[in-house]
């Protein structure tokens, strides 16, 4: 009898060591299955963070290439003007034939927590007349409305470009400061007093114009009916005509409309400087191809529809 208790007490050990040992590894099994998934689980959030940043990064990088396109809202010599990609206005600081321009891209992602902060580089010292541009955009997956954060999962990804546009790769054939007189720009190129117009009368004013670093070619203008037919071109030749608009007179949209005709094929109808850029003394340019005539002519004709048609100046390229 008492070897039988034996035995019995023998097996219920067994029985327990076995459990326990079974219990061990399923244990260790779970343990290892749970933190492969942790670290899958944070891998996951990781590359889902560097997406958005990455994408922020783009994002910023695309508004400052889309803004540099002529004209260029980036000029050496500034101001800085809106960009509609871009929170607020950037700021501006100048350098010796240099200028640096700041700005952020806010509400990325689809939570609209991702940012971007976007500096342009422009630098017109290292090889004059040739200007090379530098554009660096840091990309963020968490940001303030200032594009700041001590969030510890912050993720920073940046795109940086570089390249270079040379003044005197193209050179313009014509530079006329419509109801003005001679000019050198801030790209160091001599614009001729008014000419090669037929009609129009001159007006001018000495207020600040925003948008552009060469306030004189838009502080005069010439308006009315009238023609401008620049001569001397290279007959049948394409060459792209640039329009420079400020209102100075005029202070509401629809006070002054007009159309314009290049070469007899309209270009602007119904054209009203103040509905186009939202403000007066604010420049904007248009810019449009053409070809010359026969005679080797770019003929510009400017039609009043309300009040006057005028010009600021006129560039063909």
């Amino acid at each position: 009898m008492i070897k039988i208790i034996l035995k019995i007490k023998n097996k219920k050990g067994f029985v327990i060591l076995f459990a326990v040992t079974l219990s061990s590894l399923i244990l260790a099994i779970a343990l290892g299955v749970s933190n492969i998934t942790l670290k899958e689980m944070k891998f996951s959030t990781s590359a889902k963070d560097t997406n958005e940043a990455f994408f922020a990064a783009d994002t910023g990088i695309e508004c400052a290439l889309m803004n540099d396109k002529p004209v260029s809202k980036f000029s050496v010599a500034g101001p800085a003007t809106a960009l509609t990609c871009a929170a607020g206005i950037p700021t501006y600081s100048a350098g010796t034939n240099t200028g640096l321009y700041t700005f952020l891209v806010t509400g990325l992602s689809n939570n609209g927590t991702s940012c971007a902060k976007v500096s342009v580089f422009k630098d017109a010292a290292i090889d004059p007349p040739f200007i090379v541009t530098t554009l660096t955009s840091k990309g963020y997956n968490i940001g303030d409305p200032s594009c700041n954060s001590s969030n510890p999962n912050r993720i920073e990804r940046e795109i940086k470009a570089s390249y270079g546009v040379g003044a005197a790769s193209v050179v313009p054939v014509a530079l006329i400061n419509s109801g003005g007189g001679a000019y050198t720009d801030s790209l160091s190129r001599s614009w001729s007093a008014d000419n090669s117009f037929s009609g129009g009368s001159l007006y001018s004013t000495t207020n600040s114009i925003i948008g552009t670093s060469d306030q004189t070619l838009y502080q005069d203008l010439r308006y009315g009916n009238m023609t401008y037919t620049v001569t001397g071109l290279t007959p049948s030749a394409s060459y792209t005509v640039i329009l420079k608009f400020a209102e100075i007179f005029w202070s509401s949209p629809g006070q002054r409309v007009f159309n314009v005709n290049i070469n007899g094929t309209s270009v602007l109808t119904n054209f009203d400087i103040i509905q186009d850029v939202g403000s007066n003394f604010k420049a904007v340019d248009k810019s449009f191809s053409a070809t010359a005539n026969g005679s080797g002519q770019i003929i510009i004709q400017f039609i009043t529809v309300v009040d006057n048609a005028q010009i600021n100046a006129i560039e063909i390229d």
